[in-house]
């Protein structure tokens, strides 16, 4: 089995160098799209997957790209261009119209910082705090922990977290979520399963597959928006869980962006559960309910 993340120690064994645009590699990115039902008629919330690969090279503006290709349904058979990104030694860059983003530069050393334009005029730095390593399907590979905020307000915080090879596994391969936003604080997305060789190297503990294809419709799965509703949210440390009569003799699991459990906890009966999590740090949480008719998902942030 592989372990997905190293204890605080550096461990001894070498480390190999691993490309992210390798031919080889196969990401399974999670889309949680939290829509808010106004009208019957309005999109459906929804989580599901893409899968992305490396294809070949094209050339754009006398730069060389590798096509990025996307495939969304379950076998990923119908592949089509998504972008186009290049490597250039340790940084990532991906070609969004006619300017490139910084996704990614690994050889940031511990305290420095790195600045990308994610949208146009939003511009978000990326600060290097720790790195360490991870036994990876019996491969040692470096894992980077950040600290990232908007270039222009540096007191809201988050953790980043990449691993040498795969990319991001707070906001997926190409960084949609700065902050645990997006542009339209709609969507939220983050790493589901990596591949290599056709070999399973990484799957967030988060989930139990590697494909999702569910619509919280109120006719497709009894756990609506309506049911689940966490507040204050930004909170400063304590949550409220509201509106959760129809999500009784259900579970919650409080997870950090680690991929850590922070709390554990079965509700019977009550339909609000105020929770204290005072202790805890500073930035994005996911707090997963799960009964007999499926599980939802929803972020929220601590303060």
């Amino acid at each position: 089995m592989l372990s997905l993340f190293s204890s605080g120690q550096q461990q001894k064994a070498s480390v190999s160098e691993f490309s992210v645009l390798d031919v080889t590699n196969l990401w399974s990115v999670l889309d949680i799209f939290d829509a808010v039902h106004v009208h019957p008629n309005d999109p459906y919330s929804y989580t599901k997957s893409s899968w992305y690969k490396i294809g070949i090279d094209t050339t754009i503006n006398n730069i060389t790209y590798k096509k990025l290709m996307k495939a969304m349904d379950a076998e990923h058979e119908k592949w089509s261009i998504s972008g186009y990104l290049r490597q250039d030694a340790k940084r990532v860059y991906s070609l969004e119209g006619a300017r490139e983003i910084l996704l990614y530069d690994f050889n940031l050393s511990v305290g420095s910082s790195m600045e990308s334009e994610l949208y146009p005029g939003q511009f978000f730095t990326s600060r290097l705090d720790s790195v360490h390593e991870i036994n990876l399907n019996n491969e040692i590979r470096k894992i980077y922990y950040l600290t990232e905020y908007r270039t222009s307000d540096p007191g809201r915080q988050v953790v980043e977290i990449w691993i040498e090879g795969i990319g991001s596994v707070s906001d997926g391969l190409l960084r949609r979520t700065m902050l645990g936003l997006t542009a339209d604080n709609l969507h939220e997305y983050q790493l589901l399963c990596f591949h290599q060789n056709e070999t399973l190297t990484y799957q967030s503990k988060n989930y139990q597959n590697c494909y999702y294809d569910i619509v919280a419709g109120t006719d497709d799965i009894s756990i609506s928006t309506d049911d689940f509703q966490i507040f204050p949210n930004p909170s400063f440390g304590q949550i409220t869980i509201a509106n959760i009569f129809g999500a009784t003799n259900s579970c919650f699991e409080i997870v950090n962006v680690s991929g850590e459990t922070i709390k554990e906890f079965c509700n019977e009966m009550s339909s609000r559960i105020v929770i204290d999590l005072a202790d805890q740090k500073k930035g994005i949480y996911f707090l997963r309910l799960r009964n007999k008719n499926g599980f939802m998902t929803k972020k929220f942030i601590l303060k």
